[in-house]
């Protein structure tokens, strides 16, 4: 809980290419299960609102976190859809 109450933003790392590549993040849905309920909050850019940060620190035990849609910007100009992340507060 500490890791994900501490975070300030989504960062996308492309792993195994020959190169070094560095895509921006330009926007997500994160999406925290509280108390049996859903809690969505579009994001632009890659930093957490306050919003995001506060909600994210009342979750409990059990309860998770998706981070989807993640929008990036790729070097060659392309704008590209990434893999989601989900977390499980422990």
């Amino acid at each position: 809980k500490g890791d994900a109450a501490n975070a300030q933003g989504v960062r996308a790392d492309m792993e195994n290419f020959d190169f070094n590549v560095t895509p921006k993040v330009i926007s997500f849905k994160i999406t925290i299960t509280s108390q049996g309920y859903f809690k969505e909050f579009p994001v632009q850019g890659r930093a957490l609102p306050q919003n995001v940060k506060d909600n994210i620190a009342k979750a409990r035990t059990g309860e998770k976190i998706f981070v989807e849609e993640i929008m990036v910007d790729m070097p060659d100009g392309t704008k590209r859809k990434i893999s989601p992340i989900t977390l499980k507060i422990i």
